[in-house]
């Protein structure tokens, strides 16, 4: 049957299952039969219903239709995006015909059903799924609920395919769906439905009265629309019926059009809609029919437990002979009753009473826009996501995030352009060395006065095998402008001499050297970071400061630098021969012709050698051909400037002499080869001295440590009259400025964020440690402060997210010696809040570019904003935390008005001691009692009647019980780790622990609720914990408490909140007492899975998980290979989560079984060793013949693989797994660790173990080849041991590399490509 009509959408019906799906190779070589052709060109014009025996090819012509859509390019090529829509009634065919689909066409296929989550989705989520597919394929259901909800519209779907359309009866969705535009309808229609576009109504039911025949012919109201009836073929009854109805018609229309006016009026018939709500803004809309859906699934929504289902419950009364119907919704709804109004039916006025509901929920924000619930609450199992890409949003470790560093204001400085000199605020660091050991004091200067927990502080600064502790101190100081031009030309010296360069430029390599202070740099001088960094006089005063200051020093450091800058205006010139008698120097005797024997000639001065001897300590040097500070150890009188060059100099033969050397190297002709040379103490690059390293070194890395001292003779030194002490605390400063710039920054933020109030103080310590993430290194971190808030930080350029690298770090007028250009893309400090300055791609994170740009974890900077909220909270209470939520832009607006007006108070009227016994437990009497009834009324009571619950409470009392808990470990274990503090937290807040706290405190039978079952339960819980408790067994992990009752304990903390007006102390006091004793970490006992999972780790094993789902039971195996057996354990349950800790606990037990065994073991081999003599431990070492070592290929020393055990015909095969095969090897750095851990997690492996060693030279070391090529002083070279269970340990030796992992990396390789000659794995060509 054919139906046209003039709408522009598209409607094909089809009225059987598909059964003759077809393969891509039918569809392209199908030839469509006559009939078919027929009806594809009639569907091609207009909507149609193609009714054909089965078999007969019908879904054939709807996919012809669809692809003749897509080769016209009709849905993409419109303005906006048309869908074609493609309907079947069940799961199975709608999944069957998506397949066909998607083989036979080019288009893009989606699937939606109830089983995906479609009813729970956002409208980010539809508008998702419409941009990426052109064909849906769907049940009708998921059609209607879309169009109600305003996530689909009709004038998006260019075509809508009914595939089994003869179901569209009654209230089936197809019916429902047609109304839109082509009407199958029943009598349904005579209820009066509104459809003004609607072209065609098709009744299937014969009409019983002349009144039904012409309501459902109504409902064709479109122009030139049709009424058809179909009639049972050959039924005569039917016909003449019919006929009867329509000579009736005709009868009334006479009967009407020839009445006399006088004797009577007809009244208009109003045919339109029943009631429905509707919402401007989505186009959304809810029908009294769609409104009882809607109410229960707003009610499935609402929080619940096994002891109580949220479900409205309907009241129905009976007025002459009409029905209203009152709802009551459950006590946890955003109201509870509304009646609606009169009906004649009971259905009717339980429609109309859902739709007042429905309407009220939405302008109470309830419902949203699309009139779905707005109540979140997570299911018990895991739940299927549906879009992954929306999970990289704000907050998580997958985005990254590019921000700017924020400038310290304290810095900040204009003294450098003053005629008249300046007025400074100095602050004096003094150091004190754990060893004796000697240390100059500086001064920092700036034009700003620090805040006193500042510039007044220790810090300990950690240096190998000694500690050096910094004690800052302030006072004033003026310094004219010559000090201070003398002052810059000392910083610029040194800071550059010790951590950059002083030289630019590489004669031997070609290119022109130049003194970078041969003109004044003041580019490298900023007034938004200007401070000077000045050396004290040596003074057994300590408490003498400002005036000071080391001139001599300084000014002895500025007559060098004009000496370097008179004679280095033509290159090394000067130092090449063509010196005149000319010192600089301040002391020693003038640089002539002189030979004798006990001088010692400098390059700017001449000192007795005797005299030289006895000032070592305070002598100080400046290598004229490098650049490079050293101070002098001693005088090497044996050897000269024509002995052999040392063997551990920097080049490639020992041929030459030091004469030779300078010669060839330098062009510098010595003038005095035969005086002695001089033992010199190279500098070095700064160190992070924040981190105790201590003084052993790492795990696995062997040191092998040379002592970083040269030979050199004196006359291409130029000696600078500073005490060596103060070289030393220069090593310091770079540790120190980088401390008290944090503290500037955290302070800085402190005066932002506090503003004009004075009411709290938060130290700037606290501050900083809330701002520093464990990658800094530091022995403090946001760690303990972090559970107490979350948001988004306004300013991420204060957070410190990576270790403080000393090498980058330069002090004013130094220019940096490791360079990082920006490319970001951005021109300003500040980076603009942009989208294109986010990323979820690798980038570099925590490294800042020379404008201070870095990449930062989204997560870190929400870890940041609750570790701040944290710290406010403990250095100034709840509303110094509340001040800076404000200021964060949180809303946080509390109050104790404003908590009772919104607690449930209502009147009370207290039965006699019903709760005067619970208020002497809790030893506090309530001022409202009401509230104490609401925290003990569980919502199952809504059968008695009750209106209310503690759910709201609850979730008020968990957050305080959560803060209070919090705090009281936070100050109670100061020096534990934050993991540790954390499982603390957890086993202390759990719902479990307030349980067990309910039954200890008898707090029980005070419960108010309307369920047998949670009564058993509770009676239940209640034995097995006393009976635990009596023979002290401890083990109550399998014991299911009713969450009922941890409940009611956090309902009855938030109640007390508010009785208290938020006074925290008060329920500290009335909790502390029910919650003790608290958990400690000597007392804390971790779940089965999580102690497995962490021994597994610190092992070196895999735990391998198997779930599967029994109907309602979840089974779950846990199987762990160790060296010598598999174990295995196995749970059920109905959650998944319990299954895996009871299959844990076994699988835990045999672990710790022979994790005892083996150490028993072990002392008894310790034992039988000591009695052993030289030949039997001999005897034992040879008869280990299951342990080979092997060196890597490129080793000279290389041991022939034919000479190890031959395992040509054995097959590894671990628990009936055959060999593992992996694809090529990848030797990019990590990636052949990454390759063997996955192995290894696979077959349940054992992890290998590494051991590395180092070895250091002078000489530069090449490795690699090409774009892989590296040189470096030092070499790494590892080792790694590999376990493979029921058959051998193997060792590997790597090739040297020039860092540690990538050393491991070739050990690795090495270890792989011997596992495949032993034929346990087989590795892929490329």
């Amino acid at each position: 049957m054919e139906i046209s009509s003039n709408s522009d959408i598209g409607l094909t019906a089809l009225d059987s299952p598909l059964t003759d799906s077809l393969s891509p190779q039918d569809i392209k070589h199908f030839i469509p039969r006559r009939y078919q052709e027929k009806v594809l060109e009639i569907a091609k014009r207009k909507n149609t219903i193609a009714v054909l025996e089965t078999g007969a090819g019908k879904t054939m012509i709807a996919v012809l239709l669809i692809k003749h859509i897509a080769d016209q390019h009709i849905i993409k090529s419109t303005g906006h995006k048309k869908l074609i829509i493609f309907m079947a009634p069940t799961v199975h065919l709608v999944i069957q015909q998506s397949e066909v689909i998607e083989k036979c066409t080019t288009l893009e296929v989606g699937v939606y059903h109830g089983a995906k989550g479609v009813d729970d989705w956002s409208r980010e989520c539809w508008e998702a799924e419409v941009k990426t597919h052109d064909i849906m394929v769907m049940t009708p259901q998921i059609l209607l609920d879309a169009l109600r909800n305003a996530f689909l519209r009709i004038d998006m779907i260019y075509l809508m395919v009914f595939d089994e359309c003869h179901r569209a009866s009654g209230n089936h969705p197809y019916a429902r769906i047609m109304k839109v535009n082509l009407l199958f309808a029943t009598d349904v229609v005579e209820e009066g439905i509104h459809v003004p576009n609607c072209s065609y109504v098709i009744r299937f039911d014969l009409p019983k009265t002349v009144r039904s025949y012409i309501q459902s012919r109504g409902r064709a109201r479109k122009g030139d629309s049709q009424f058809i009836i179909m009639l049972e073929r050959g039924n005569k009854k039917q016909r003449d019926h019919l006929c009867d109805i329509v000579r009736s018609e005709h009868s009334m229309t006479d009967t009407s059009r020839n009445r006399d006016p006088d004797v009577c009026s007809l009244r208009a018939c109003n045919f339109e809609d029943a009631n429905a709500y509707y919402v401007e803004a989505t186009g959304a809309s809810v029908t009294p029919d769609s409104s009882v859906n809607l109410i229960y699934r707003y009610c499935e929504k609402l929080p619940g437990d096994r002891y109580f289902i949220p479900r409205p419950n309907f009241y129905f009364r009976l007025f002459e002979g009409l029905y209203q119907c009152e709802i009551t919704l459950p006590p946890n709804a955003a109201f509870q009753t509304i009646v609606g109004p009169m009906s004649r039916n009971s259905h009717s006025s339980r429609q109309l009473v859902c739709l007042e509901a429905c309407r009220k929920l939405h302008q109470m924000g309830a419902l949203d826009d699309h009139l779905l619930p707005l109540v979140e609450v997570p299911p018990e199992n895991e739940v299927n996501v549906k879009s992954k890409e929306l999970s990289a949003g704000a907050g998580t470790t997958k985005r990254k995030e590019l921000h700017g560093t924020s400038c310290i204001r304290a810095l900040r400085g204009t003294w450098g352009e003053k005629l008249d000199g300046a007025n400074f605020e100095a602050y004096k660091f003094e150091f004190s060395c754990n060893v004796e050991e000697t240390y100059s004091g500086f001064v920092l200067l700036v034009e700003s006065k620090l805040d006193d927990d500042v510039g007044n502080i220790e810090v300990d600064l950690y240096l190998i095998a000694k500690m050096v502790k910094a004690y800052v101190s302030s006072c004033g100081l003026h310094l004219t402008a010559d000090q201070i031009k003398q002052a810059m030309s000392f910083q610029e010296f040194f800071c550059n001499g010790l951590f950059g360069r002083l030289f630019l430029g590489n004669e031997p390599e070609g290119t022109e050297r130049n003194f970078l202070l041969q003109t004044e740099i003041k580019l490298v001088w900023s007034s938004s970071y200007s401070y000077l960094l000045l050396p004290t006089e040596a003074s057994e005063n300590s408490n003498k400061i400002s005036w000071n200051i080391d001139w001599m020093g300084i000014c002895s450091c500025a007559y060098v630098v004009e000496f370097l800058r008179k004679h280095y205006s033509n290159g090394l010139q000067y130092f090449k021969g063509g010196r005149g008698n000319i010192s600089l120097s301040r002391t020693g005797s003038s640089m002539t012709d002189c030979s004798a024997q006990n001088l010692v000639n400098f390059a700017n001065s001449s000192n007795d050698v005797n005299n030289l001897a006895n000032n070592l300590e305070d002598m100080v040097v400046l290598a004229i051909h490098t650049g490079r500070i050293y101070s002098i150890v001693e005088v090497v009188s044996s050897i000269s400037a024509e002995s052999p060059l040392e063997e551990n100099a920097d080049v490639a033969s020992s041929d030459y002499t030091y004469v030779e050397y300078f010669k060839k190297t330098y062009g510098i002709a010595l003038k005095y080869p035969g005086q002695p040379l001089l033992r010199l103490k190279q500098s070095h690059n700064a160190h992070n001295l924040l981190v105790d390293q201590g003084v052993s070194s790492p795990d696995g890395l062997v040191q092998e440590k040379l002592q970083a001292h040269v030979h050199m003779p004196p006359e291409i030194l130029v000696s600078i009259d500073i005490r060596v002490d103060v070289l030393k605390s220069f090593y310091l400063l770079p540790s120190l400025m980088y401390r008290l710039e944090s503290l500037m920054l955290a302070s800085q933020i402190r005066e932002e964020i506090n503003g004009q109030s004075s009411n709290f103080y938060i130290s700037s310590s606290l501050i900083l440690e809330a701002l520093t993430t464990l990658g800094c290194c530091e022995h403090f971190s946001l760690e303990c402060l972090e559970f107490l808030g979350d948001s988004v930080l306004k300013y991420a350029g204060y957070i410190r997210d990576s270790a403080f690298e000393p090498r980058r770090w330069a002090a004013p007028g130094q220019l940096s010696r490791f360079p990082d250009p920006c490319q970001c893309g951005v021109d300003t400090l500040e980076v603009p809040l942009d989208s294109k300055f986010q990323t979820e791609k690798a980038v570099k994170v925590g490294k800042f570019c020379d404008k201070g740009h870095r990449w930062i974890i989204s997560k870190t900077i929400a870890d940041c904003v609750e570790a701040l909220i944290g710290a406010y909270y403990v250095g100034g209470g709840l509303f110094a935390a509340l001040h800076l939520m404000k200021w964060l832009g949180i809303d946080s607006e509390t109050g104790p008005s404003l908590a009772v007006t919104r607690a449930s108070l209502r009147s009370y009227s207290p039965k006699t001691n019903e709760l005067a016994d619970l208020e002497m437990k809790l030893s506090y009497e309530f001022s409202v009692k009401a509230l104490l009834h609401e925290a003990i009324t569980h919502a199952s009571q809504q059968k008695l009647g009750a209106s209310y619950c503690y759910q709201r409470l609850e979730f008020l009392g968990d957050s305080v019980l959560d803060l209070l808990i919090t705090q009281h470990l936070y100050r109670s274990h100061i020096h534990i780790d934050p993991g540790v503090l954390t499982d603390l937290r957890s086993a202390a807040v759990s719902n479990e622990n307030f349980a067990q706290a309910a039954i200890r405190r008898n707090l029980h039978p005070h419960l108010q609720h309307c369920s047998g079952l949670l009564r058993s339960h509770i009676t239940k819980y209640e034995t097995r914990l006393l009976t635990e408790a009596e023979n002290n067994t401890g083990s109550l992990e399998d014991i299911k408490r009713p969450k009922a009752l941890g409940d009611m304990v956090e309902s009855i903390a938030g109640a007390i909140l508010i009785d208290t007006k938020l006074n925290l102390d008060e329920v500290w006091r009335v909790f502390e007492p029910i919650l003790s004793p608290i958990v400690t970490p000597s007392t804390l006992q971790l779940r089965p899975l999580r102690k497995l999972s962490e021994l597994c780790d610190s092992l070196g094993y895999f735990v391998k998980e198997t779930c599967t789902r029994y109907d309602t039971l979840v089974y779950v195996e846990l199987s762990l290979q160790l060296e010598d057996v598999l174990l295995v354990g196995d749970g059920f349950d109905r959650s998944t989560k319990a299954a895996k800790h009871k299959a844990a606990r076994q699988v835990l037990m045999e672990l710790e079984k022979s994790i005892e065994r083996r150490k028993h073991c072990s002392d008894m081999d310790v034992d039988i060793c000591t009695n052993l003599n030289d030949e039997d431990s001999e005897a034992m070492d040879h008869g280990q013949q299951n342990v080979m070592s092997i060196q890597s290929s490129s080793e000279s020393n290389t041991i022939d693989p034919t000479q190890v055990n031959d395992f040509s015909n054995e097959v590894l095969l671990c628990r009936n797994i055959a060999t593992p095969v992996i694809g090529p090897i990848n030797t990019r750095k990590g990636e052949p660790r990454k390759s063997l851990f996955e192995l290894c997690k696979k077959l349940q492996w054992p992890m290998p173990s590494f051991t590395t060693t180092e070895q250091k030279s002078r000489k530069p070391i090449e490795f690699g080849e090409g774009s892989e090529k590296r040189i470096g002083f030092s070499s790494f070279q590892s080792k790694i041991r590999f376990y493979i269970p029921s058959s051998s340990t193997i060792i590997c030796t790597g090739d040297p590399r020039a860092d540690k992992k990538t050393s491991m990396d070739s050990a690795v390789v090495s270890m792989l490509h011997e596992l495949q000659r032993q034929r346990k794995l087989v590795i892929l060509d490329s």
